[in-house]
């Protein structure tokens, strides 16, 4: 059996918005993703981009609660997948998509510095019972009473964010005087 194995890089176009199946309430986020490769202009030695693509970029289950509790409008991101063909029918008239199932996903850190945190985000963990969200992490196997997280604390069980606490400012797990004046790190 052939695989079409993709990876993509590119920034996330849309807002990630999680929702759950209507049948057996599992979670899914269909992210937009935008990609625009950039060329050197040989003639005037400046960089040119080139029209841009967007992608439909499917997450499901686990990977979709966490792409929702991670990613933003505006990160870059990589994502590794592969292609499916979509087709349904409109108004008497065929049509067809290609979209990535994803397999993973996660910050492009080429542009960046991201903070990694095992397990469940801890906005997912607060779901309320009854929840769609709280069904789907039962199913899921995740527990409400997770040992790392005790009495709505968010520091993990092996003990507290070794990248600043939980500060969530650009300077996180960064000792003092080690920032450019635009705050970025040396």
């Amino acid at each position: 059996m052939s695989v079409a194995a993709v990876t993509l890089t590119g920034y996330v176009a849309l807002e990630p918005k999680l929702w759950f199946t209507k049948q057996a309430q599992t979670p899914v986020v269909n992210l937009r993703v935008g990609t625009t490769p950039r060329r050197m202009d040989a003639s005037t030695g400046e960089w040119k981009d080139g029209p841009t693509s967007f992608f439909t970029v499917n997450c499901w289950r686990k990977l979709a609660l966490n792409v929702s509790a991670s990613l933003h409008k505006g990160d870059p991101v990589i994502i590794r997948g592969q292609l499916r063909m979509r087709s349904w029918s409109d108004n008497g008239k065929a049509r067809s998509m290609v979209e990535i199932e994803a397999e993973s996903v996660g910050h492009d850190v080429a542009y960046g510095f991201s903070h990694f945190m095992r397990g469940i985000h801890p906005s997912v963990l607060a779901a309320p019972e009854g929840s769609a969200l709280a069904a789907a992490l039962a199913e899921l196997g995740e527990r409400r009473d997770n040992p790392a997280t005790e009495q709505g604390s968010t520091e993990l069980a092996s003990g507290p964010d070794p990248l600043g606490g939980g500060r969530n400012d650009d300077s996180a797990g960064i000792p003092d005087g080690e920032l450019a004046s635009d705050g970025v790190p040396f």
